[in-house]
Order: C-alpha cells, then structure tokens, then sequence
C-alpha cells in the first residue's frame, strides 16, 4: 500500500510540475490527495473528475490505495492524468472554467453560512 501510494503521489508532483498547475499534496502515502491552488479549485476538481470519467477512470482529487491495485494500473490512471491536464489547462486559461462542465461544481461544505 506504501509502494502503490507513493507512486500515486510521486506521479501527482511530476505531472503537475510538468503542467505547470498550482497543488498542495498531503496525506499519508495510502491514502492521498491534492487541492488544487486556486481561486476556482471547486471548478477544477470538477473538471478533473469529469474529465477523468471520460477516460475511463471514476477519480477524484484523493487515491486510497488497496491491495488490489498494481503499478500497472497506477501507470494507467498516471497516464489518464497526463491527458488530462492539458485540457484544465485550456480551461483555466480561457477566463471561464465553469463553462465547460456539464453539470455544477460540488460546494465547500466547510464554509460557513452567515
């Protein structure tokens, strides 16, 4: 579970180092996550989820990691991510990410309502 989780992790510092996107990455190696670093991060998890689901993964911004998975199909949701970001990318760059989701960002249940 260490080992799948680091690659996880490992994998998340690469690719958006590469795409030059804004994250924090925390949890412990089993069970990590990443937020995205910006004004719009409930957009660009939803984009990120949406656009995950297109290639065949159902992710979110957190990796629980199990005995069943292997490095092969952790090279396979890296490989999705790679894809992936691009298109946030040329979401966040166009002023207006919310536009290309299909449905509405899920809301911070942490805020407070007055």
């Amino acid at each position: 579970l260490m080992k799948i989780g680091q690659m996880v992790q490992d994998g998340w510092r690469t690719l958006f180092a590469k795409h030059g996107l804004a994250t924090h990455i925390d949890g412990i190696l089993p069970m990590g996550h990443f937020n995205f670093e910006h004004e719009k991060a409930l957009v660009m998890k939803a984009l990120f989820i949406q656009s995950m689901l297109e290639k065949g993964f159902l992710a979110t911004t957190g990796f629980y990691a199990m005995f069943a998975h292997q490095e092969e199909h952790v090279k396979a949701y890296l490989d999705a991510v790679d894809q992936v970001l691009p298109f946030l990318n040329y979401a966040l760059s166009s002023g207006h990410p919310e536009s290309f989701l299909i449905g509405q960002p899920a809301i911070s249940g942490f805020k407070r309502l007055n």
